[in-house]
Formats: structure tokens, sequence, C-alpha cells
């Protein structure tokens, strides 16, 4: 479970998101349960800290500061 938070910390601090409509995108059933609610808690953390609603990824300093 630990490695899936980290994984999901991973993905929402450092990776971005785009569409992309030639290839599958993986269904929530598909990816490790640790990581489905990451982001999500990851990004409240951040508005009960700062006061700011990030609603994209990655969340990064440019976003909290812009």
């Amino acid at each position: 479970m630990l490695v899936g938070i980290v994984i999901g910390i991973g993905r929402t601090l450092h990776e971005k998101t785009f569409a992309d409509t030639e290839h599958a995108v993986p269904a929530h059933a598909d990816v490790e349960i640790g990581t489905a609610g990451t982001a999500a808690a990851v990004a409240n953390a951040i508005h009960h800290a700062t006061g700011k609603r990030i609603r994209s990824l990655p969340i990064t300093i440019g976003r909290l500061t812009g």
C-alpha cells in the first residue's frame, strides 16, 4: 500500500496529464488501488494549507504562485 501512495504522490506533483485519443486509457480497475485517491488527497492538503484550489496536474509551485 505504501508503494501505491508514493506512486500517487509522484504522479500528482510531477506528471502532466493530457488527452490522447489514439490510445486506450486504463480504467480504475486497471490501476493500483493505492493510487486512486492520492492526487485528490494531496490537492486537498495543499488547499487546506494555502487556501488555493488546484484543479489540474501536476501541482507545481508555478500554479500555486500564479
